[in-house]
């Protein structure tokens, strides 16, 4: 008389769909820290490339006079309060010799300028003409602000 003998080989379905199911977990944990690292990453580089166009217009600026007594020209860029209400849109970002600045990291950038005088004097009575500036530029992601730069500039 012969017998059959039935073996059991290989998973069964639930046992398969149990695999699955945990390996799919472990790798969601091992792959979701590298995903928010890669967007800190680029987060980080545009704060770094913002403080950089900041720096870059801020020099522009404050390498000039802060004032130029033979001018009354204003927006002629030839001295330091001129550039009250200097702005420049998302995407049109320009370089010190007046380039367009092109790629897709300054996209979404825009920098704007804000000067106005600054009156000294330690007490009310005591008021100096006035001989300082205080520069501002500030330089907004999708118009969030992402880098500001204040500088106090004199005669």
């Amino acid at each position: 008389m012969m017998r059959y003998v039935l073996r059991k080989s290989g998973f069964t379905l639930v046992e398969a769909m149990l695999a699955a199911v945990i390996l799919s977990i472990a790798a969601a944990g091992v792959i979701l820290p590298f995903s928010s690292g890669a967007s800190l990453e680029t987060e980080g580089a545009r704060l770094t490339l913002g403080a950089s166009l900041a720096s870059q217009i801020m020099d522009t600026i404050t390498a000039k006079p802060l004032f130029e007594p033979n001018s009354d020209t204003a927006g002629d860029y030839d001295d330091v309060l001129d550039y009250d209400g200097y702005s420049e849109a998302e995407g049109q970002i320009y370089d010190p010799f007046g380039t367009l600045i092109q790629g897709p990291e300054y996209a979404c950038l825009s920098r704007s300028v804000t000067c106005e005088y600054i009156e000294l004097g330690f007490q009310e009575s005591q008021k100096l003409p006035a001989t300082c500036g205080r520069v501002i530029v500030t330089v907004s992601y999708k118009g969030r602000t992402i880098a500001q730069l204040t500088r106090l500039v004199s005669k």
